[in-house]
């Protein structure tokens, strides 16, 4: 595994976990903590110089089709309809957790589009409101209510 689907699989470990634990080693054994640690500090992340980034056309192309068939798929109303929901049963949502497993790779590519592109500040906050609007029709559960405001 590279860096770049280590720290993939990281982000969306991250995102799919509805509530994160306290301690983010929770559940883990002290090897699998040294391995990570290690890992972590021997693979640190590659910034990419801006003149060495390349024009980010085809990312915001592929974001914006990702947009476009996440909302021909689900009704936002539906979901900010979605107003109580357990932790436990959350997996299970016909509706809700298909959606909220859709948003992943529209992230990744805004993640991309920051890190790797010439992406002007201004266009990739348009494109993060894009996406928080959709993140925000998903919701976030706390204490059994799903959050449609962060």
């Amino acid at each position: 595994m590279h860096l770049g689907q280590f720290r993939y699989l990281v982000l969306i470990y991250i995102y799919m976990s509805e509530e994160q634990p306290k301690n983010p080693y929770e559940g883990l054994t002290q090897d699998e903590i040294d391995r990570y640690e290690a890992y972590i500090a021997s693979h640190p992340e590659v910034v990419i110089p801006l003149e060495s980034r390349r024009n980010p056309e085809k990312e915001i192309a592929e974001f914006l089709a990702l947009v476009a068939t996440f909302e021909r798929a689900y009704n936002l109303k539906e979901l900010y309809s979605i107003s109580e929901l357990t932790p436990a049963d959350a997996p299970n949502h016909p509706f809700r957790e298909p959606a909220r497993k859709d948003l992943c790779p529209i992230v990744t590519v805004l993640d991309v589009l920051k890190k790797e592109t010439k992406i002007a500040d201004e266009r990739l906050e348009e494109l993060k409101a894009v996406y928080k609007k959709l993140s925000r029709a998903v919701g976030i559960i706390n204490n059994g209510i799903v959050d449609h405001t962060r």
